[in-house]
Order: structure tokens, then C-alpha cells, then sequence
């Protein structure tokens, strides 16, 4: 079960990862029918039909008013762009205060004692010994 689980969440980040909805998922057999609609109609291939809606030929093909609402049914129609631009500018420059910083001598405050008791003197925390 859990390998199932681990399975599904893993294919659901990857496809929205490249920005594939679910919904876009579910309209793959629109894509299909309609892809063999223009086969019927127009004598078109698979990739034909891709530059019809999704390629060079969208804006020529988009007057056809008889498909519009197979049209807008089709998945991946959404266009979604996000990008991020991050820029660090360290100048040398700005640092410099760093170096003229005066050090005192300071008496320390660290008070470390070693611990008294070894918790690994009793035998049930040996290590496995050789025969």
C-alpha cells in the first residue's frame, strides 16, 4: 500500500512539475476523438491535427467556428510562464569593515568538563568482541 501511495504522489508532482493538470489528464480522450474527427474530415495526420491546434497553423485553423466548442475542451490550452531571476552581487568592498575590527583578549567562557561516568564500562554496550 505504501508502495502504491508513494507511486501516485510521485506521478502527481511530475506532471505538475511540467505543468500538467489533472483535468488535462481527463481530456485526453477529447484530444483523441477529435483527432480522429479531422482524420474524417480534413484527411489530417497526428501531427497535422498537433499544428492545427497547438503549433503554427493554431491561427489559421482557429476560424473554423463548426469545432469551436471541441476546441475549447482540448487539454493543455492553458499558458502559464513563471520565472525567477536571482541575482547575488558581493562587492569586496562592502566587507572591508570586517578587517578593522579590533580583537581584545577576552577570557573565555567556555566551561567543558569531561563526564566522570562511562556510560560504556558495563558490558551491554561492548561491541562485539572476536573468538
Amino acid at each position: 500500500m505504501s508502495k502504491l501511495l508513494a507511486i501516485l504522489l510521485s506521478t502527481v508532482i511530475t506532471l505538475q512539475s511540467v505543468n500538467i493538470n489533472i483535468a488535462d489528464v481527463l481530456n485526453i480522450g477529447e484530444l483523441i476523438e477529435h483527432a480522429q474527427e479531422h482524420k474524417e474530415e480534413f484527411g489530417d495526420n497526428f501531427f497535422q491535427f498537433i499544428a492545427k491546434h497547438y503549433g503554427i497553423e493554431k491561427a489559421l485553423h482557429a476560424g473554423h467556428e463548426d469545432h469551436q466548442s471541441s476546441h475549447e475542451n482540448l487539454p493543455f490550452q492553458q499558458n502559464f510562464q513563471l520565472s525567477f531571476v536571482f541575482v547575488l552581487d558581493l562587492n569586496s568592498t562592502s566587507f572591508s569593515y570586517l578587517k578593522d575590527f579590533p580583537l581584545q583578549n577576552q577570557q573565555s567562557l567556555f566551561f567543558y568538563n569531561t563526564p566522570s561516568s562511562n556510560v560504556f564500562v558495563s558490558g551491554i554496550f561492548q561491541p562485539p568482541r572476536l573468538a
